[in-house]
Protein backbone atom coordinates (compact mmCIF):
# COMPACT_ATOMS: atom_id res chain seq x y z
CA UNK A 1 0.00 0.00 0.00
CA UNK A 2 1.25 3.40 -0.68
CA UNK A 3 1.85 5.15 2.28
CA UNK A 4 -0.13 8.66 2.11
CA UNK A 5 1.65 11.69 1.42
CA UNK A 6 3.08 14.23 4.19
CA UNK A 7 -0.34 16.36 3.20
CA UNK A 8 -2.72 13.83 4.87
CA UNK A 9 -2.62 15.79 7.73
CA UNK A 10 -4.58 18.01 6.19
CA UNK A 11 -7.57 15.80 4.72
CA UNK A 12 -11.13 16.16 4.78
CA UNK A 13 -13.77 13.65 4.75
CA UNK A 14 -15.84 12.97 1.75
CA UNK A 15 -16.41 9.11 2.26
CA UNK A 16 -13.59 8.00 0.36
CA UNK A 17 -11.62 5.29 1.83
CA UNK A 18 -8.24 6.01 3.00
CA UNK A 19 -5.78 6.25 5.66
CA UNK A 20 -7.20 6.06 9.58
CA UNK A 21 -11.06 7.03 7.63
CA UNK A 22 -9.46 9.66 5.74
CA UNK A 23 -9.24 10.86 2.07
CA UNK A 24 -6.20 11.26 0.69
CA UNK A 25 -5.26 14.57 0.23
CA UNK A 26 -4.73 16.54 -3.48
CA UNK A 27 -4.01 19.47 -4.71
CA UNK A 28 -7.68 20.93 -4.81
CA UNK A 29 -8.73 19.79 -1.44
CA UNK A 30 -5.91 21.94 -0.23
CA UNK A 31 -6.83 24.75 -2.20
CA UNK A 32 -10.30 24.54 -0.61
CA UNK A 33 -9.24 24.05 2.76
CA UNK A 34 -7.18 27.39 1.74
CA UNK A 35 -9.96 29.49 -0.02
CA UNK A 36 -12.39 28.42 3.25
CA UNK A 37 -9.33 29.94 5.56
CA UNK A 38 -9.54 32.97 3.69
CA UNK A 39 -13.16 33.52 3.12
CA UNK A 40 -13.04 32.74 7.48
CA UNK A 41 -10.66 35.18 8.29
CA UNK A 42 -12.39 37.77 5.48
CA UNK A 43 -15.97 37.47 7.59
CA UNK A 44 -14.40 37.94 10.61
CA UNK A 45 -12.55 41.16 9.33
CA UNK A 46 -15.78 42.96 8.33
CA UNK A 47 -17.40 41.25 11.61
CA UNK A 48 -14.92 44.11 13.17
CA UNK A 49 -15.08 46.18 10.98
CA UNK A 50 -19.00 46.89 11.71
CA UNK A 51 -18.79 46.21 15.53
CA UNK A 52 -16.69 49.62 15.32
CA UNK A 53 -18.84 51.15 12.86
CA UNK A 54 -21.28 50.27 15.08
CA UNK A 55 -20.09 50.91 18.23
CA UNK A 56 -18.78 54.78 16.42
CA UNK A 57 -22.29 55.26 15.33
CA UNK A 58 -24.21 54.11 18.51
CA UNK A 59 -21.49 56.62 20.43
CA UNK A 60 -22.00 59.39 18.68
CA UNK A 61 -26.34 58.71 19.29
CA UNK A 62 -25.44 58.67 23.20
CA UNK A 63 -23.18 61.70 22.75
CA UNK A 64 -26.05 63.80 20.91
CA UNK A 65 -29.07 62.65 23.22
CA UNK A 66 -26.67 63.47 26.35
CA UNK A 67 -26.16 67.22 25.01
CA UNK A 68 -30.07 66.75 24.11
CA UNK A 69 -31.08 65.97 28.10
CA UNK A 70 -28.66 69.00 29.15
CA UNK A 71 -29.33 71.20 26.94
CA UNK A 72 -33.45 70.44 28.00
CA UNK A 73 -32.53 70.62 31.69
CA UNK A 74 -30.57 74.11 31.38
CA UNK A 75 -33.54 75.44 29.45
CA UNK A 76 -35.57 74.14 32.08
CA UNK A 77 -34.06 74.97 35.02
CA UNK A 78 -31.30 77.46 34.36
CA UNK A 79 -28.23 77.09 35.14
CA UNK A 80 -26.54 76.83 38.75
CA UNK A 81 -28.25 74.51 41.98
CA UNK A 82 -31.60 77.16 41.63
CA UNK A 83 -30.87 78.06 45.45
CA UNK A 84 -31.10 81.75 44.18
CA UNK A 85 -33.87 81.13 41.73
CA UNK A 86 -37.23 83.29 42.95
CA UNK A 87 -39.75 81.06 43.69
CA UNK A 88 -43.07 80.80 41.04
CA UNK A 89 -45.81 82.90 41.95
CA UNK A 90 -48.90 81.43 43.08
CA UNK A 91 -51.87 81.51 40.91
CA UNK A 92 -53.84 84.09 40.75
CA UNK A 93 -56.89 84.68 42.91
CA UNK A 94 -60.10 83.19 41.91
CA UNK A 95 -62.93 85.88 41.95
CA UNK A 96 -65.96 85.27 44.89
CA UNK A 97 -67.79 83.36 41.80
CA UNK A 98 -65.20 81.08 40.87
CA UNK A 99 -64.15 80.02 44.51
CA UNK A 100 -68.01 78.85 45.12
CA UNK A 101 -68.71 78.35 41.22
CA UNK A 102 -65.79 76.21 40.06
CA UNK A 103 -65.75 71.84 40.60
CA UNK A 104 -62.66 72.33 42.05
CA UNK A 105 -61.28 71.78 45.67
CA UNK A 106 -59.06 74.41 46.58
CA UNK A 107 -56.52 74.30 49.08
CA UNK A 108 -56.14 76.32 52.50
CA UNK A 109 -53.98 76.05 55.06
CA UNK A 110 -54.49 77.64 58.82
CA UNK A 111 -51.20 78.62 60.33
CA UNK A 112 -51.14 78.96 64.29
CA UNK A 113 -48.86 79.70 66.66
CA UNK A 114 -48.14 77.59 69.90
CA UNK A 115 -50.25 80.45 72.10
CA UNK A 116 -52.80 79.81 69.91
CA UNK A 117 -53.37 76.07 69.69
CA UNK A 118 -53.31 76.21 73.53
CA UNK A 119 -55.94 79.38 73.54
CA UNK A 120 -58.22 76.92 71.38
CA UNK A 121 -57.99 73.99 73.14
CA UNK A 122 -58.84 75.98 76.39
CA UNK A 123 -61.95 77.75 74.64
CA UNK A 124 -62.64 75.91 71.55
CA UNK A 125 -65.29 78.69 70.51
CA UNK A 126 -63.39 82.16 71.16
CA UNK A 127 -61.13 83.43 68.07
CA UNK A 128 -57.35 83.48 68.13
CA UNK A 129 -55.00 84.96 66.02
CA UNK A 130 -53.78 82.86 62.94
CA UNK A 131 -52.79 83.03 59.58
CA UNK A 132 -54.09 81.57 56.40
CA UNK A 133 -52.76 80.52 53.38
CA UNK A 134 -55.11 80.15 50.30
CA UNK A 135 -53.49 78.54 46.85
CA UNK A 136 -50.05 80.09 47.66
CA UNK A 137 -51.43 83.74 48.68
CA UNK A 138 -51.10 84.57 52.40
CA UNK A 139 -53.61 86.53 54.75
CA UNK A 140 -52.20 87.72 57.93
CA UNK A 141 -53.81 88.55 61.51
CA UNK A 142 -57.08 86.57 60.67
CA UNK A 143 -59.56 85.35 63.31
CA UNK A 144 -59.89 81.58 63.74
CA UNK A 145 -62.14 79.70 66.79
CA UNK A 146 -64.07 76.01 66.38
CA UNK A 147 -67.64 75.40 65.52
CA UNK A 148 -70.46 72.83 65.51
CA UNK A 149 -72.83 71.49 67.46
CA UNK A 150 -73.66 67.82 67.19
CA UNK A 151 -70.51 67.54 64.58
CA UNK A 152 -68.47 69.29 67.19
CA UNK A 153 -64.90 67.99 67.33
CA UNK A 154 -61.42 69.30 68.64
CA UNK A 155 -58.38 69.90 67.04
CA UNK A 156 -57.65 66.14 67.82
CA UNK A 157 -59.89 65.54 65.58
CA UNK A 158 -61.62 66.55 62.60
CA UNK A 159 -62.62 70.01 63.95
CA UNK A 160 -64.81 72.55 62.19
CA UNK A 161 -63.97 75.99 61.69
CA UNK A 162 -65.19 79.71 61.59
CA UNK A 163 -62.19 82.34 60.03
CA UNK A 164 -63.12 85.87 60.30
CA UNK A 165 -60.62 88.33 57.84
CA UNK A 166 -61.99 90.96 59.56
CA UNK A 167 -61.78 89.63 63.71
CA UNK A 168 -58.50 91.80 63.94
CA UNK A 169 -58.15 93.96 60.94
CA UNK A 170 -60.26 95.83 58.07
CA UNK A 171 -59.61 93.36 55.67
CA UNK A 172 -61.89 90.84 53.35
CA UNK A 173 -60.80 88.02 51.23
CA UNK A 174 -62.51 88.35 47.81
CA UNK A 175 -64.99 90.43 49.52
CA UNK A 176 -65.93 88.30 52.39
CA UNK A 177 -65.52 89.03 55.88
CA UNK A 178 -65.16 85.19 57.07
CA UNK A 179 -65.67 81.70 55.27
CA UNK A 180 -67.23 78.35 57.41
CA UNK A 181 -65.32 75.03 57.02
CA UNK A 182 -67.65 72.61 57.74
CA UNK A 183 -66.20 68.88 58.38
CA UNK A 184 -68.91 67.13 56.92
CA UNK A 185 -68.44 64.55 59.42
CA UNK A 186 -72.39 63.29 59.57
CA UNK A 187 -72.36 63.32 55.81
CA UNK A 188 -70.07 60.41 54.17
CA UNK A 189 -71.67 61.31 50.65
CA UNK A 190 -69.76 64.69 51.16
CA UNK A 191 -72.53 66.21 48.97
CA UNK A 192 -75.70 66.44 50.42
CA UNK A 193 -74.99 70.18 52.10
CA UNK A 194 -74.13 71.55 48.77
CA UNK A 195 -76.94 69.66 46.88
CA UNK A 196 -79.54 70.93 49.41
CA UNK A 197 -78.28 74.23 48.72
CA UNK A 198 -78.67 74.11 45.37
CA UNK A 199 -82.15 72.66 45.34
CA UNK A 200 -83.03 76.66 47.89
CA UNK A 201 -81.83 78.45 45.38
CA UNK A 202 -83.43 76.49 42.54
CA UNK A 203 -87.03 77.63 44.56
CA UNK A 204 -86.42 80.70 44.86
CA UNK A 205 -85.27 80.50 48.52
CA UNK A 206 -82.21 82.30 49.78
CA UNK A 207 -79.02 80.01 50.57
CA UNK A 208 -75.25 79.83 50.75
CA UNK A 209 -73.13 79.31 48.42
CA UNK A 210 -70.76 76.30 48.79
CA UNK A 211 -67.60 74.56 47.25
CA UNK A 212 -64.62 72.29 48.83
CA UNK A 213 -61.75 72.75 50.43
CA UNK A 214 -58.47 70.67 51.14
CA UNK A 215 -57.86 72.22 54.83
CA UNK A 216 -54.09 71.63 56.50
CA UNK A 217 -53.36 72.82 60.01
CA UNK A 218 -50.16 73.70 60.02
CA UNK A 219 -49.01 71.80 57.30
CA UNK A 220 -50.99 68.83 58.94
CA UNK A 221 -53.48 67.80 56.46
CA UNK A 222 -57.40 67.71 58.02
CA UNK A 223 -59.24 66.46 55.22
CA UNK A 224 -61.96 67.47 52.60
CA UNK A 225 -63.83 70.24 53.97
CA UNK A 226 -67.40 72.04 52.70
CA UNK A 227 -66.27 76.02 52.42
CA UNK A 228 -70.16 77.03 52.99
CA UNK A 229 -70.70 81.31 52.66
CA UNK A 230 -71.30 82.42 55.73
CA UNK A 231 -74.81 84.20 56.57
CA UNK A 232 -74.57 87.15 57.78
CA UNK A 233 -75.25 90.88 57.44
CA UNK A 234 -73.22 90.66 53.30
CA UNK A 235 -75.05 88.18 52.84
CA UNK A 236 -78.35 89.26 53.40
CA UNK A 237 -77.73 92.68 51.95
CA UNK A 238 -76.16 91.56 48.00
CA UNK A 239 -78.46 88.75 46.99
CA UNK A 240 -81.34 89.72 48.75
CA UNK A 241 -81.35 93.71 48.46
CA UNK A 242 -85.02 94.40 49.05
CA UNK A 243 -84.41 94.05 52.59
CA UNK A 244 -86.89 91.42 53.29
CA UNK A 245 -85.10 88.79 54.67
CA UNK A 246 -83.17 88.97 58.17
CA UNK A 247 -80.49 86.81 60.15
CA UNK A 248 -81.77 84.89 63.70
CA UNK A 249 -79.71 83.03 65.44
CA UNK A 250 -80.99 80.50 68.79
CA UNK A 251 -78.87 80.06 71.57
CA UNK A 252 -77.50 76.97 70.15
CA UNK A 253 -76.02 78.45 67.39
CA UNK A 254 -78.30 77.78 65.21
CA UNK A 255 -79.08 79.88 61.98
CA UNK A 256 -81.96 80.94 60.34
CA UNK A 257 -82.72 83.34 57.71
CA UNK A 258 -86.19 84.58 57.79
CA UNK A 259 -88.76 86.63 56.05
CA UNK A 260 -89.39 89.95 58.00
CA UNK A 261 -93.26 91.17 58.71
CA UNK A 262 -93.75 93.42 56.51
CA UNK A 263 -95.91 95.46 59.21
Amino acid sequence: MTPPSVGATMAVRDGSPGVSGLSKTTPCAAAEVGAASSVSRAIRYRCRMAGRAYQLLFGEVLQRLAWATLAAAVLAGGCGDGADDPPDPPPPLPTQEELYGAEKVWDLDIQLSDQSLAMLRAEPRAYVRADVVFEGHSIENVGVRLKGGFSFQGLGGKASFKVDFNQYEDQRFLGLENITLNNMRQDRSFVHERLSYQVFVGHGLPAPRSSYIRLTVNGDLYGLYANVESVDDRFLRDPYADGAWTDVSCAGGFAYVCRRDPT
